[in-house]
């Protein structure tokens, strides 16, 4: 845990649980929510333990203070890395961050409170009651997969679409987040429409929608704007699908486009990149098509490959 002078003028506190530099998803969107933070204000972040090591081998940042708040990954048979794991591990560590907020309030001018990560519209934020104004989000999740895609889910799909529905079902009628739904003093933030229109159908009464545009900073477009781009005369198009591979994000529709693809541009290639729970099931999709020579699964890709890749992309 860093320290702050008691004395420093008022701040902001800021959670956010994934945060890393040089990432992509909630981890990117954390560091970034923390850096155009501190250029106005004084700002307490606080984040998982996990990301101690990444955040102190970056570059300091000017006007914040880092508080790393510890809890086990691994509880009784749950672990990160899974959706249901995750959601458990998030509202643990918010229970120690809440503890941690209501210290800080008394030795420091807070004025706000703001959940940036883990996005998801129904998390139980305990914080609409610690004594200052609280802004929710902007959170995302209210999107659902529409009925005519699910028929193909593999057994792994329909678990996380059940495990998923359920937490948004739960989440949303804890006494946590009725709290923070009804609080006049708090904002609730969707990144869309469709994510507001399940936070006021939950009994959120204070909503906005702002779509995040602080993912990337004006650095990293610069950077991937200098990327130079190999010319392929003799190769066919270069396809590239990247994220965490969850049911939900679709990767299997990219599989199977590109084999249509695939059938009328022989040449054609796709790169997929990233991991996660849907990957073996994937590669296993990419076989069965007779693609396997022609996509390529990169799960622990750099930043900067990914990047390299990306900007060679058709």
């Amino acid at each position: 845990m860093s320290e702050l002078d008691n004395n420093a003028e008022s701040c902001v506190l800021l959670l956010v649980y994934d945060c890393q530099p040089n990432a992509g998803s909630d981890p990117g969107i954390g560091w970034q929510a923390v850096i155009h933070a501190a250029e106005s204000h004084q700002v307490l972040a606080l984040t998982k333990a996990r990301n101690q090591e990444a955040i102190e081998a970056a570059e300091p940042v000017p006007n914040v203070t880092w508080f790393y708040v510890d809890v086990a990954e691994k509880m009784g048979p749950l672990s990160t890395g899974s959706s249901l794991g995750d959601a458990v591990h998030n509202v643990l560590w918010l229970r120690k961050a809440r503890e941690l907020t209501k210290d800080l309030l008394k030795s420091h001018d807070i004025r706000l409170t703001h959940y940036v990560t883990f996005s998801a519209y129904w998390m139980p934020v305990p914080f609409a009651d610690v004594g200052v104004p609280h802004v929710f989000g902007p959170v995302s999740g209210g999107e659902s997969e529409p009925a005519s895609l699910r028929g193909g889910q593999s057994l792994s799909a329909r678990l996380q679409e059940r495990v998923r529905t359920t937490l948004q079902l739960v989440g949303t009628r804890t006494p946590a987040w009725q709290r923070m739904a009804k609080s006049p003093s708090t904002l609730m933030v969707a990144a869309t429409e469709a994510t507001a229109d399940r936070m006021w159908a939950a009994g959120a009464k204070n909503v906005s929608v702002w779509r995040v545009g602080f993912s990337l900073t004006d650095s990293l477009i610069k950077e991937l704007a200098a990327i130079e781009r190999n010319v392929r005369p003799s190769e066919g198009p270069v396809l590239v699908t990247s994220g965490r591979q969850l049911h939900w994000k679709g990767h299997d529709l990219a599989i199977d486009a590109f084999a249509t693809i695939s059938s009328e541009m022989p040449n054609a290639r796709l790169i997929v990149i990233g991991n996660g729970p849907e990957h073996d099931a994937l590669v296993e999709q990419a076989a069965r098509l007779h693609l396997s020579g022609k996509i390529e699964f990169l799960p622990n890709a750099s930043r900067g490959t990914e990047r390299a890749r990306l900007a060679n992309a058709d």
